[in-house]
């Protein structure tokens, strides 16, 4: 054979060698790659199952043991037995009781657009993470090669936050003729400008309630920018008290089934409160969600909004309010000077404490000072003599301080939400005297004094008069208010401590009682009038029926206005977020 002949053959069996080997390594190549697809495939559906089990067993035991638990804390070891029970019935083989770690509490934010959740016992938590663990093993097909086994993990967060509102004060539940008469002052003197709104008015504004979302959509219609979007957007704005009211018309203006009597008024408050300086609405709403947009549709009261937002633009300043009243002895008007030291807040958020033993979410009244001056001329002792004074009461009130306890979620054994706020009444006083200055909290109150001189045209002084500054203090124990909520029945507000009327009542019924009239004759003698006739007739013919008559037509209605108190508090619910269980990662 030909040499080069013979090459060829050898080179071409070499080729089909080489071939053959190539082909082998290809059919083995390809063989691992379908290994490999199977068992990935395998354990992608393994790590799915898996998952399968760790989300209904976090949403579960948020469920079962959360925050609608009515309980200030979540208790470890219920969510645990919660999201176990879930687990197992999706037939886990492990168990998320005993396993190190496999259920936390905790919660969740939000950093860079991602949330994260973070372990904080049980004290501050409003959220679970489950972790589900299964061993496998590494490879069905290779086991041979790879060996052992491979632990697959799936982990699934779940939140629970429900929301509650509520607001602490003294409400005007109806309004009268008379009511309206006083509200026009006492807001006339937080504007700064006469305003006259009549009862149906003033009856509109505290029937009307409007959603944070309704607010947004509000500011966005009038044209006025909000800080950012959202809920939050919303709290971190500052606008002028004027620019908040507008919001809050055009909120009430723009929902279909708004009330557009409660609007208009808004607007004409507005309209008068050109001259009031900036507020920060986070600063009249209080929202402590950890989710503020949760609260998009949580409503609350108009009257409330504007109340406090003039009191915020108003505080720390000395108010004057002229208040027309119908009294005895034919005074038809008082004067009213108003201190507020701090304005009321209102509240929307979750239950419960957080991580620094606080509650997570409070509201209070305003703490002010109050003096009412009734200038008084009139005939004692049949004639023979004239008395004139100033008759002043002063009255201060104390903040009092309301916290969301617990939310209780209904359920089948129990149909009804329960929501429970606990209550501290601040120290509130009532004297008779006049602040030597107002705005100074140490201040003493000065006694009053009463002139008594004959008849025009002597005009002679007959005695001087004195009476002894009397002071009344009420303040009651802290206590929880307990209210069951119906489908979307909101109950009637509540009361901790005393109510406004009778603690006025009592206050100026013991002021009456105890009063120190003392009096000193220093002119010429009139026949029949002695210091004890003069003592006796101030007493019945002055004090006792104005201070009583002051309590009804001026205190209880100016006090109301103001959401103040003496010596105890209403706490209104006006609104309820049960919030739905839902996975968070």
């Amino acid at each position: 054979m030909h040499p080069l002949i013979r090459q060829c053959s050898r080179s071409l069996r070499a080729q089909r060698g080489a071939i053959g080997l190539f082909g082998l390594l290809v059919l083995m190549m390809g063989l691992g790659f379908v290994v490999l697809v199977l068992d990935t495939g395998r354990l992608a559906l393994e790590k799915r199952r898996l998952q399968e089990i760790a989300d209904p067993a976090a949403i579960d035991a948020v469920q079962q043991a959360g925050l609608c638990s009515g309980t200030e804390s979540l208790d470890i070891a219920a969510v645990s037995a919660a999201a176990q029970a879930s687990a197992a019935r999706n037939g886990y083989a492990g168990n998320l009781s005993t396993e190190a770690n496999a259920v936390l509490l905790g919660d969740v934010d939000t950093v860079a657009g991602v949330r994260q959740f973070t372990s904080t016992g049980s004290v501050a938590a409003t959220a679970v993470q489950v972790t589900a663990t299964a061993q496998v093993v590494r490879s069905l097909v290779a086991g041979g090669w790879y060996g052992g086994t491979l632990t697959l993990q799936a982990v699934a967060v779940a939140q629970r936050e429900p929301l509650a509102g509520f607001w602490v004060g003294s409400f005007l539940a109806s309004v009268d003729s008379e009511d309206a008469t006083v509200l026009n002052g006492v807001f006339g003197g937080l504007l700064g400008a006469a305003i006259s709104l009549d009862a149906v008015s003033y009856q509109g504004l505290v029937a009307a309630d409007v959603t944070l979302q309704q607010l947004i959509t509000g500011a966005q219609l009038a044209g006025i920018s909000l800080a950012a979007d959202g809920v939050q957007g919303l709290l971190d704005t500052q606008v002028t008290a004027a620019d908040f009211l507008t919001i809050v018309a055009t909120a009430l203006s723009a929902d279909t089934d708004g009330d557009a009597i409660a609007a208009a008024s808004v607007n004409d408050i507005q309209a008068a409160a050109t001259a009031l300086g900036t507020i920060r609405i986070g600063d009249v709403l209080n929202v402590t969600a950890d989710n503020p947009d949760a609260a998009l549709n949580s409503e609350v009261n108009a009257y409330a909004l504007g109340s406090v937002a003039l009191q915020l633009a108003r505080e720390g300043q000395i108010l004057s309010m002229p208040v027309s009243a119908t009294l005895p002895l034919g005074i038809g008007a008082v004067d009213v000077s108003l201190q507020i030291t701090e304005a009321p807040q209102i509240a929307v958020g979750p239950p419960g404490r957080d991580e620094n033993g606080n509650w997570k979410t409070t509201a209070s009244t305003g703490q002010m000072r109050l003096q009412i001056d009734v200038p008084i001329t009139v005939p004692l002792v049949g004639g023979l003599v004239n008395a004139t004074l100033q008759l002043s009461v002063a009255a201060e009130a104390a903040r009092t301080d309301a916290w969301l306890a617990s939310i209780r979620c209904a359920s089948v054994n129990q149909p009804a939400h329960q929501i429970t706020i606990g209550a501290l009444p601040g120290v509130a006083s009532l004297a008779l005297g006049h602040y030597a200055d107002i705005n100074d909290p140490s201040s003493a109150l000065e006694p009053i004094t009463a002139a008594i001189s004959s008849p025009p045209p002597l005009s002679a002084p007959v005695a001087s008069v004195e009476i002894a500054v009397d002071t009344v203090v009420r303040s009651d124990a802290a206590q929880d208010l307990v209210f069951d909520v119906s489908g979307d029945n909101l109950p009637p507000p509540q009361t901790v401590g005393t109510p406004l009327a009778s603690a006025l009542g009592d206050a100026t019924q013991s002021l009456s009682d105890s009063l120190s009239v003392d009096a000193t004759l220093v002119g010429v003698p009139v026949p029949g009038v002695t210091e004890s006739v003069i003592e006796d007739a101030l007493q019945t013919t002055v004090f006792d029926p104005v201070l009583m008559a002051l309590d009804e037509a001026v205190l209880d209605p100016v006090m109301r206005a103001l959401g103040a108190n003496l010596g105890g508090a209403d706490i209104e619910l006006f609104s309820l977020e049960t919030g739905e269980s839902r996975l968070v990662r």
